[in-house]
């Protein structure tokens, strides 16, 4: 059975029922602490030849199903990977983005689909607009039904928007929690920068955005 959590300030047990909406405090140096650990640890596991100077292959599979952006230019076109990559190479190319070329093999290791999972696994606990917090293992998102849009700047920032609907979550102890994935949602802004280094190197720090933001509406929430 399931054991809710129990707040410090309340003396009765949080109810893991009916409907909520739960914040992640994205905008604290926890979240940002592992968030760019959990960049560092994607970079580190991934086989990628950095000193190719090419595209990861899991970036090329995901530009035209990613909303990407450079410079606020869009490059994505719609069921066509092939064509997806020569857009985004001539826009960086007509705005001069050297540095764009330059570390596109770091860049295309992180700016996928996986990062959301980087992100979501950057953060600690959820929590009630009453401060109840709730430590998640898992949102498992819909596939079919959601939105990801990725802003490359030549500043260097990277913004991450997302927002889906919601299948059904999973507590830190492995308690599967369903939903109404007809009417729940996931939205999100996570913001961040490259550092740039010398040939292709460099890192990911946050870039502590105020309007970053991470939210889960649920509905009809209940145990399995």
């Amino acid at each position: 059975m399931f054991k809710p959590f129990q707040n410090s300030t309340h003396s009765q047990p949080f109810k893991w029922d009916g409907n909520i909406t739960l914040n992640a405090p994205v905008n604290q140096v926890q979240f940002f602490e592992s968030f760019e650990r959990r960049l560092k640890k994607t970079i580190f596991e991934s086989s990628f030849n950095y000193s190719s100077g090419e595209i990861n292959e899991a970036m090329k599979c995901d530009l035209n199903r990613i909303n990407y952006f450079i410079n606020g230019q869009p490059v994505c076109v719609p069921y066509s990977k092939e064509l997806s990559l020569e857009k985004f190479i001539l826009t960086a190319q007509q705005l001069n983005a050297g540095w764009l070329d330059e570390h596109l093999p770091l860049l295309s290791t992180i700016l996928h689909q996986g990062l959301m999972v980087d992100i979501l696994d950057s953060i600690n606990y959820w929590e009630t607009a009453s401060r109840e917090k709730l430590s998640l293992k898992m949102v498992s998102t819909d596939s079919k039904n959601n939105t990801l849009s990725i802003y490359i700047n030549t500043s260097g920032e990277i913004k991450f928007i997302a927002a889906g609907k919601i299948n059904n979550i999973i507590t830190e102890d492995f308690k599967v929690l369903c939903v109404d994935r007809y009417k729940s949602e996931i939205e999100m802004q996570i913001t961040f920068l490259l550092i740039r280094g010398q040939k292709g190197s460099g890192m990911f720090i946050s870039r502590r955005n105020p309007a970053d933001h991470a939210q889960l509406r649920l509905y009809n929430l209940k145990p399995v």
